[in-house]
């Protein structure tokens, strides 16, 4: 029997990895790594969803905001897990809400409606009735008093402050 050569081998390789069980082997490892991956990115979006919770319980507004968005990210709206991807995108709502309230409070109008829009987009919630409803009243002319910005906020505090020293 003679010694196999550098071509006799690659040929060999390229017939054994062009084999059904070699390929089999591959698609079962890749299926593998891709249910770890989602069930890593449940736990993830469950952690999300709780630290989320936890921030509105203390009116950490725009930290609730950026966890609950990432709980939608990660939590599939599936048979499994769909009522924690509905619970993510009801809290998305409402701390959106209480953020966009907040950012108008503050007079930061662009800010508010750019939060609301987000709200309403289709990756969340398009009939948020409460985002739908200020979305229009930002747009509404003469609704919110818009000179008074941050600046002007600003002052007020600082004669407050002066008028409560003295």
């Amino acid at each position: 029997m003679s010694t196999l050569t550098r071509p006799h081998v690659l040929i060999l390789l390229t017939f054994l990895a062009g084999s059904p069980l070699i390929r089999a082997q591959n698609l079962r490892g890749i299926a593998e790594h891709e249910i770890a991956r989602r069930q890593a990115a449940v736990v993830e979006g469950q952690a999300a969803l709780a630290r989320g919770q936890a921030a509105m319980a203390a009116k950490g507004f725009a930290k609730a905001h950026d966890e609950y968005r990432a709980a939608v990210t990660f939590l599939p709206d599936a048979l499994t897990t769909g009522h924690e991807h509905d619970e993510a995108v009801r809290g998305f709502c409402d701390s959106g809400m209480k953020l966009a309230e907040q950012r108008i409070a503050e007079g930061k109008y662009g800010e508010a409606e750019q939060i609301v829009r987000e709200i309403v987009s289709d990756r969340y919630d398009p009939d948020c009735r409460p985002a739908l409803e200020l979305l229009a009243h930002l747009s509404e002319p003469g609704y919110f008093n818009k000179t008074i910005g941050p600046k002007f906020i600003a002052k007020v505090e600082d004669v407050k402050k002066l008028l409560s020293d003295g």
